[in-house]
């Protein structure tokens, strides 16, 4: 069932109510696996087709940075996402809920 519904929530991730993400991560941190995989699901072209004017941009540093996931909803409202600490389907799961309400 948990496999389940980590399908469902990655097969139903949108960006359809999302203006910008801004994604950031060192090179070679080894804390970086939740951004660059956040950044692989919105650049997918099925995911992208959602909303072609939503932002997405990446800041990539040679020094050290907590890898971060910003991201700007259409009304203005933000999330912030400590990459090193949170999983990918746990983004997805937050930025789905908050753009039901939207």
């Amino acid at each position: 069932a948990v496999l389940g519904d980590t399908m469902a929530a990655l097969r139903g991730f949108s960006l359809a109510k999302i203006s910008n993400i801004r994604i950031a991560f060192a090179t070679f941190d080894s804390r970086v696996t939740s951004a660059r995989d956040f950044l692989c699901r919105v650049t997918a072209s099925g995911v992208r087709e959602t909303n072609p004017k939503c932002l997405v941009s990446t800041v990539i540093s040679g020094d050290p940075c907590e890898p971060s996931v910003d991201v700007t909803f259409s009304d203005g409202s933000e999330m912030h996402f400590d990459a090193a600490d949170t999983k990918v389907l746990d983004m997805v799961a937050q930025i789905n809920n908050k753009s039901r309400t939207l």
